[in-house]
């Protein structure tokens, strides 16, 4: 076979997705559902389609090569095109649907009122949520896997192509084993968890250094522990003192358990939660589902926790701006948010 002489599917890209993002082929086909084996043999057969090789693999290791670097960006791009002609496709005769991402506690206290007050609005809407994974959330975005999702950035980490809406900030906490001495403090410093291993998701993903503060303030390299798969997991090993995570503050109420301490950190900056969605989707239901986020977040939550003023989407008003800005009215008291 002539390289590049067969059309590749999206079966296809969406494996070399997938192994790109886990580098990790056990990892990766858990994920697809299929056999290790089986996907090796369809990466192999990719990369003789295109004449080139992909994945430089070890018995200990995957990385992608410059090409595969290269064609990640066209794959999520095709990817992320056949899911929205699909949508669109579904909706000439199907009723409303909206497919929101969660990470994290998602919204937090905003998530039940939010996704309430859209049933109540849209009638027969069709609502899926995808619990993601705590890296996957921008991911799942670029690659058209969701219409929107909550994520806990700041907004300078949001890829351009994303419209990013502020909701709410809350100071991170140090997620920590209770047996520690740590963990009977009232709050700590970032450099006194210098020499504490991290447990983060597998992968890399862009927002990592910054929520694990890396380097620290004092030019400290954060030591990595091993590698686990989701939230519960990484808390479980938190629990056990195999070592430490960082989390917006209201992961102690979502998710306590015994044996587990959050300890506010004092002097690092807060999480901001932003509703986020691609500027470019036509998606019926986005400007919705922003215009209730926004009002819910101004009516339900403290002053304090507000990231700046935000006001609910105009018809128009989506391609003005990346993320939501003051306004001139936002002293107005009846704009004020409500303890």
């Amino acid at each position: 076979m002539e390289p590049g002489s067969s059309d590749i599917s999206i079966t296809t890209l969406r494996y070399f997705l997938t192994v790109a993002e886990e580098l990790h082929f056990g990892r990766a086909a858990a994920r697809l559902h299929i056999t290790a084996p089986s996907l090796s043999q369809q990466i192999s057969r990719l990369e003789r389609r295109l004449g080139v090789t992909l994945f430089e693999r070890t018995s200990r290791s995957v990385h992608l090569t410059e090409h595969g670097r290269a064609l990640t960006d066209h794959a999520r791009r095709c990817v992320a095109a056949h899911e929205e002609m699909l949508r669109w496709a579904r909706q000439l005769h199907e009723q409303p649907s909206l497919t929101l991402g969660l990470t994290g506690v998602g919204a937090g206290p905003l998530t039940t009122p939010i996704l309430t007050t859209l049933i109540d609005r849209v009638a027969d809407i069709r609502l899926e949520l995808r619990r993601l994974k705590l890296s996957d959330g921008i991911p799942s975005l670029l690659e058209g896997r969701v219409d929107a999702v909550f994520v806990p950035l700041p907004p300078f980490l949001i890829d351009p192509k994303i419209r990013a809406v502020p909701l709410w900030t809350e100071p991170r906490v140090l997620v920590i084993s209770s047996r520690h001495p740590l963990a009977q403090r009232e709050s700590v410093r970032i450099n006194e968890t210098n020499d504490l291993p991290f447990i983060h998701p597998a992968g890399s993903f862009p927002d990592l250094a910054w929520w694990t503060v890396d380097p620290r303030p004092d030019g400290t390299p954060v030591i990595h522990a091993p590698h686990t798969e989701d939230l519960e997991e990484i808390l479980e090993l938190c629990a056990t003192g195999a070592g430490v995570n960082i989390a917006g503050a209201s992961a102690a109420s979502f998710f306590p358990r015994p044996g587990l301490a959050y300890v506010p950190i004092s002097d690092i900056e807060p999480a901001t939660i932003s509703l986020c969605y691609l500027k470019s989707s036509q998606h019926p239901l986005l400007e919705d589902l922003e215009n209730i986020a926004v009002s819910l977040a101004r009516k339900l939550l403290p002053p304090e926790s507000s990231p700046r003023h935000v006001e609910p989407m105009s018809c128009g008003a989506k391609s003005g701006h990346d993320v939501t800005e003051p306004r001139e009215d936002a002293a107005r008291e009846d704009h004020r948010p409500q303890h």
